[in-house]
């Protein structure tokens, strides 16, 4: 309907009202009101929708049907009438119903309740939304109105049953605090409506049209609101903490503080302080805190009293988060003696649930903010400035600096990372002034924040150890949050490092010693957060790298040597462990100076407290140091490559061990690739080495392949050779530059199991990435002797591709092409058209290749642009490494127009600018080449017209055209460099063509006759872009 089906819901609630009055405001459980219940709240939904839409110019608005947000123009579609009637139906049997005959002081019967919250929250809203429309002028005494139907009779404390009459009035006032918050919902907080900025304007005293001057503050609505909603908050405080027993409406009584406190805070942002900041209030605020219950871990909301405080504290967070200048925020901070005060509520800020734990975390981000404020004001007024002569504001700032300095280490350490976390952020602020009054050297000043840095590391230290029940779980939500906790904390580590390096140094070294001997038997908690500040400590230094730095401080390096020399290597803990092999590999320069700590680590890392550990992810996290050690030690480790590498196969060939990630697994490979490569081993050795490891690996990968259920079950086995693949891959990477030929021969020998494994099973996507990774790798050590075997790899990887491997088969030929150039001829000819017909079967058909593809959908579009990028980068690599032999050898000539053809429509119709350019550099390589003088190949001479033909009668006249189409734009970096590669390759092929060849190119391209000219006259680039520029400029006036 045109109303939303708001008039049928509004004469609905008229006629239950009308039929069952108090009885279905006082819920009577007896007489099965709660379907008439459930009947109100859709009703009451379905006017709440029609309310929030309107009509504009054209109709209505087209708001989504389940939209609750606020008109934006017009006219709303629940007609006037119908909305006078709604407000009397509200007015009348809820807020006045006191008037009518039927409501007595008798106490209710304990078969009635009040309406359930759902329906007085919805209530609420209607009630807020209908002042939205109508405020000011069609209801401008709505708020006097919905007031004065309170009442505030005294009611004896001491009595056992609220009468009906007190009942109905707690009802009352709660759905009139309620309608207040959707209020600040749907009026004050949506700003981006006009109407709801006047509406807000009008009751904060400012009249509509801004003609009159506003009301004085305290005449304002918003003072009679605020007074009411204090005055709700003095009748139901007496009875907040007084046992209700159950007692019809007492509930919902005890809770009229706590509400009346929330929407106090909603209210704060928008309306003038001076309504709130008395002696009274404030005097209120903080007996609320002082009442603030203790904590019940089975309890997570608290007591009322301590829901009370913690509204509290959010009307004080709204307070000192008001817009103001600093002065002012910092002068009523200490005017409101916030900070003082606090301290003297008795609040428990030391025991965990001494005082309730959400009271405690808005104490937290209280003081957070009070602190970025009093900080700012003291850096720009004390640490900026000159020495001030105002002695006393220093004197009471300093005070106010030192309250805040000691709550702050209040909360900072407590046991708890909600609380610490919710101040964190002042500590890192705080860094900040420390870093200023360093930089400023303001001695003289009575309040100096590094006078509290050695705290400050002390809180931060203990802060950063784990609970002693701490699982190191990082996929458990708390051992998470934890976890992130202590990330901020060390942020906060770095921060202090990078402005006092030594003292923080300095309070490593007091923490380490605190530690008692050995420290295999350390406490957990301590001992993982000692290491950490040791670990970290080289990210605060500067300049960067600071691990440079710090490996000159011999403090520092007395550390390492001492953590080595001790016996922490065999402390229980996993993550202590782990943490001391990290700082290992991070300071490994060290082990180069004193080799002789080096066999304790390396036992440990190889042994039963690294790669054989009985936990997964320490053996893991082994593997990884291991390789990184053997990285950063280089030839130093040449003493242990025997034993190490005996050590690591038996790990790798004994199935009964503990097992290994198949990603560890190849970190141990590298492992053992580095220690016969890169550790200064004699080529004999190393091929004798190799070959100790590669024989037996070739056997195990021989004995999967015979294994007679391999083809039944392709899937697992295929996995398992892909890893095997991938292990000689790995094992390879000790061996890159000047790889000796007895090495090579060893590598060699792994090519024919090799491409045993592809020959098998060709359609597992694992064993042909691990195939290409190997073949990369065997290109880089063994060079030419390679490329025999290459192209029984190719043929079967091409064959077998899909759209998400292509990419690296195309980077396989790709870097044959550029490691041996036109000796890689051979190897790619036979694979070049059978690749690019790959990539063809995955475009549409070719005679409308690049018209269909801008009529695909965009995913389609962009894999499609994807495989042409392919095969123009490929085609590219080909002419450009001196490979173009290929394009016109006894396999691939007869493609070649078709090769000519994609790449020229690629320059001109494609629209990435990269693309464009790389068929640009295409077509120049060729020009180059095949146009030359002195090329006397015959097969060039063969296709040489023809070439030419193609390239001035086709080719370049289109590239002319899209420069003087629309799409092209000259102001466009990308773009402009498409035609400098173009005005290159017209200049290239001018000076190898003959006058009729290029006078032929000037009649394809219908320019007109001056620039025509100026193409014959051109002998430089210059002169060919200066051309091109003056058809484009011609093109563009004659649009303009």
């Amino acid at each position: 309907s045109q109303d939303g089906g708001s008039k049928l819901c509004i004469a609905l609630l008229r006629q239950i009202f009308e039929k069952l009055g108090s009885s279905i405001v006082l819920q009577s459980d007896v007489n099965g009101n709660q379907q008439i219940i459930s009947v109100m709240f859709y009703a009451l939904s379905t006017i709440q929708r029609a309310l929030s839409k309107s009509y504009g110019a054209n109709g209505m608005d087209g708001r989504n049907s389940n939209s609750n947000s606020a008109p934006t123009t017009g006219i709303v579609i629940v007609d006037e009438s119908s909305r006078l009637d709604l407000r009397q139906i509200i007015m009348n049997y809820i807020f006045c119903i006191s008037a009518t005959a039927e409501v007595t002081n008798e106490v209710v019967d304990a078969n009635y309740n009040l309406m359930p919250k759902y329906l007085r929250t919805k209530i609420g809203v209607v009630l807020s939304l209908l002042v939205r429309v109508d405020f000011p002028e069609r209801w401008p005494n709505v708020f006097n109105e919905l007031i004065q139907a309170l009442h505030f009779d005294l009611i004896d404390q001491n009595i056992v049953a609220l009468p009906r009459t007190v009942v109905l009035e707690v009802q009352r006032k709660d759905i009139f605090l309620r309608m207040l918050d959707a209020f600040c919902d749907e009026v004050v907080e949506k700003t981006q409506y006009e109407k709801n900025t006047l509406i807000k304007d009008a009751v904060r005293g400012f009249s509509i049209d801004r003609t009159n001057s506003p009301l004085p503050p305290e005449r304002s609505i918003s003072a009679a609101l605020v007074e009411t909603i204090f005055r709700i908050f003095q009748w139901s405080y007496p009875f907040m903490n007084k046992q209700s027993d159950g007692k019809v409406g007492s509930h919902e009584m005890q809770k009229l503080p706590v509400k009346a406190m929330s929407v106090l805070g909603r209210f704060i942002p928008w309306i003038e302080l001076s309504l709130i900041l008395n002696d009274s209030i404030t005097s209120l605020f903080f007996s609320c805190l002082s009442s603030a219950g203790p904590g019940d871990p089975d309890d997570d909301d608290g007591s009322l009293s301590s829901q009370l405080a913690v509204q509290v504290l959010e009307c004080f967070k709204e307070i000192v988060s008001k817009g103001m200048e600093t002065s002012k925020k910092v002068g009523l901070i200490m005017n409101l003696r916030i900070l003082e005060r606090i301290s003297e509520c008795n609040l428990n800020l030391v025991d965990v649930d001494g005082t309730h734990i959400t009271v405690v975390i808005k104490v937290a981000e209280l003081i957070n903010l009070i602190g970025f404020e009093l900080l700012t004001f003291w850096d720009s007024h004390c640490l900026d400035a000159l020495p001030s002569s105002n002695s006393n504001e220093i004197v009471s700032l300093t005070t106010e600096l030192n309250r805040l300095v000691n709550l702050f280490f209040y909360v900072f350490a407590y046991d708890d990372i909600d609380v610490s976390g919710a101040i964190l952020s002042l500590a890192v602020r705080m860094m900040a002034t420390l870093e200023k009054e360093i930089c400023k050297k303001r001695e003289d000043l009575p309040f100096r924040m590094s006078a509290h840095i050695e705290q400050l590391m002390a809180v931060m230290f203990n802060q950063m150890q784990y609970p002693t029940d701490f699982d190191f779980d990082y996929e458990d939500e708390d051992d998470a949050e934890e976890e992130m906790y202590r990330n901020e904390l060390r942020k906060l580590n770095q921060a202090i490092t990078r402005i006092c390096p030594n003292e923080n140094l300095q309070f490593i070294c007091k923490a380490l010693s605190k530690i008692e001997l050995p420290l295999s038997s350390a406490p957990t908690p301590i001992m993982e957060a000692a290491l950490r500040l040791v670990y970290h400590y080289c990210e605060g230094i500067r300049p960067v790298p600071g691990i440079n730095v710090v490996m000159k401080n011999e403090t520092f390096r007395e550390i390492l040597i001492s953590l080595h020399s001790s016996d922490i290597m065999a402390h229980h803990h996993r993550e202590v462990l782990l943490l001391y092999y990290d700082i290992s590999v991070r300071y490994s320069k060290i082990l180069k100076e004193r080799s002789d700590l080096l066999p304790n680590l390396l036992n440990a890392i190889s042994g039963s407290r690294g790669l054989q550990h009985d936990h997964r992810r320490v053996r893991s996290r082994s593997c990884y140091f291991l390789l990184k050690l053997v990285k950063a030690l280089g030839t130093l480790i040449r003493p242990y490559v025997e034993g190490a590498t005996k050590g690591i196969l038996e790990l790798l060939s004994n199935e009964s061990t503990r097992t290994l990630n198949p990603d560890d697994s190849l970190y141990l490979f590298e492992t053992i690739g580095l220690l016969l490569g890169k550790a200064g081993l004699d080529e004999a050795s190393q091929r004798d080495y190799l070959a100790a490891v590669i024989t037996p690996h070739i056997k195990r990968i021989q004995s999967i392949l015979n294994d007679p259920n391999l083809q039944h079950d392709p899937d697992y086995f295929g996995g398992i050779l892909a890893y095997n693949l991938a292990g000689l891959a790995f094992l390879s990477k000790g061996f890159t530059k000047k790889v000796h030929p007895d090495v090579q021969l060893v590598l060699l020998e792994t090519v024919p199991i090799a491409l045993q494994v592809l020959r098998l099973l060709p359609n597992h996507t694992q064993v042909r990435d691990k195939c290409m990774i190997y073949l990369q790798r065997m290109i880089l050590c063994l060079g030419e002797k390679v490329l025999p075997s290459i192209p029984n790899f190719l043929e079967l990887l091409i064959e077998h591709c899909n759209n998400d491997d292509i990419l690296y088969v195309s980077q396989l030929l790709n870097q044959l092409c550029f490691k041996f150039r036109n000796k890689a001829i051979p190897t790619i000819d036979g694979t070049t058209l059978p690749f690019l017909k790959k990539c063809q079967n995955s475009l549409p058909n070719d005679a409308q290749v690049f018209e269909d593809m801008f009529k695909a959908p965009p995913h389609l579009m962009t894999e499609q642009h994807a495989i042409l990028k392919i095969m123009f980068a490929f085609l590219h690599q080909i002419v450009s490494t001196l490979c173009t032999e290929v394009l016109i050898s006894s396999t691939n000539v007869s493609s070649l127009e078709l090769i000519l053809r994609t790449m020229g429509e690629g320059a001109v119709l494609v629209s990435d600018p990269v693309m464009k350019k790389t068929c640009i550099q295409f077509f120049r390589e060729l020009i180059t080449q095949w146009m030359s003088k002195d090329c006397t190949v015959a097969e060039v001479v063969r296709i040489r017209s023809g070439f030419a033909q193609y390239v001035l009668k086709i080719f370049l006249p289109k590239m002319v055209n899209y420069f003087v189409g629309a799409e092209f734009n000259i102001q466009d970096a990308n773009q402009y460099r498409v035609m400098r590669e173009v005005v290159a390759g017209l200049a290239d092929i001018k000076s190898r063509c003959s006058n009729e060849e290029f006078e032929e190119f000037i009649s394809s391209c219908n320019v007109p006759t001056e620039i025509a000219g100026g193409l014959r006259q051109a002998q430089t680039p210059a002169d060919m872009e200066a051309c091109l520029k003056g058809i484009i400029s011609k093109v563009e006036i004659k649009n303009f």
